[in-house]
Order: C-alpha cells, then structure tokens, then sequence
C-alpha cells in the first residue's frame, strides 16, 4: 500500500533475515499516518452527508404536507393552479434530491470502506511458513510501488526451505560414496 507519490516509508520491521517465520506472522508495517488521516476524511464526510440526508428527509416531509395542503384548497377552489403546480413540483425535485442524497451517502460508505481497506494494508503479514531468505530494504527506508513498467521494492523474500531441489556438483573421486535416496546436509548462504 503506497502513498499518492507511489512511496511509502517502512516504519517497522519485524524479522531479520535468517528468521524463521509462521503464516500469518506480522513482518513489517508501513507508515500509516497518511491512511488515518484519509479514513478519517472519509469518516467525516459520510457524516456529513447522513446529516445532508436527515435534512433532505425533513425538508421532503414539509413539502409533501404543502402538496397534499394545496390539493386540498385546490379541491374546494381555494387556490391558484400556479400554487398546486408549484408544490407538486417542490415535491418531486425534493424526492429526486432525497435519492440524490441516499446515493452520495451509498458513495461515501464505500469511501470509508475502501479507506479502512487500505490502512489494514500498511501492516505485512506472511503469506506462508518459511524462512526471511533475503531481506532488501531496512527501516526508514523508502519502498516505491510497481508499475507496469517499473518493478517496484521487493522487501523480502521467504523461502520454504522444506522442500528444495539442489543441484550439486560431485567430484569424481567422491561419486561413489553418492546413493539415491542418501541424506545430504545442506547449508543455504542466506
């Protein structure tokens, strides 16, 4: 999860490399400060919009009480054709401008949502059991975002080293003490 500049500064780093890690174990987070703020944007428009919505609800309240008033004085022949024609009127545009306002709070929910989404992804959890195998970037560095046509940091990789395949070359002298299905003891570099 980058910032706008396609950078985002590693706060915290967890594992060294050599470490030995379990799924699901947290391995570094990066700087969040700039995702709470955006939740918190988020959070206070929707707010503003549910209050945008209460008054849009109140405002459509009045004016369906002044059509059905004017319907009535229009039955008895109390008022103009112009009044009855204006507050059918004031009602349906306050109806579409209520729908209008239901959509933007519809809209801002899945703003905070996405916002959340995105502060949850500042911390880096294992996505398997392994070992940290290379680790390429240290706390406080910067780490750039992937593009499609600029890799991006590679942080760190884990590698399963339960299953390996190994390509050794033997010497000839010692070829014969090699037999398929022998243990071999290997040492990794990382």
């Amino acid at each position: 999860n980058f910032g706008v500049n396609g950078y985002s500064m590693l706060q915290k780093l967890f594992v060294a490399e050599g470490d030995s890690v379990e799924k699901g174990d947290l391995l570094l987070v990066l700087d969040a400060e700039q995702y709470r703020s955006r939740v918190q944007q988020a959070e206070a428009g929707l707010q503003s919009a549910k209050a945008g919505l209460r008054l849009a609800e109140a405002q459509l309240d009045k004016l369906a009480r002044d059509k059905e008033r004017q319907e009535a004085l229009s039955e008895r022949g109390l008022t103009s054709a112009e009044a009855l024609d204006r507050a059918r009127t004031d009602h349906r545009v306050q109806v579409a401008q209520l729908e209008a306002q239901r959509q933007e709070v519809a809209r801002l929910e899945a703003s905070v949502r996405d916002a959340r989404d995105n502060l949850l992804k500042t911390e880096y959890r294992s996505p398997v059991s392994g070992v940290v195998s290379r680790l390429n970037i240290e706390e406080g560095e910067m780490a750039i975002l992937g593009t499609m046509n600029n890799p991006g940091t590679v942080i760190l990789t884990i590698s399963d080293l339960a299953a390996m395949q190994v390509v050794a070359e033997v010497d000839e002298a010692d070829i014969i003490h090699v037999a398929v299905g022998q243990k071999a003891k290997i040492t990794v570099d990382a």
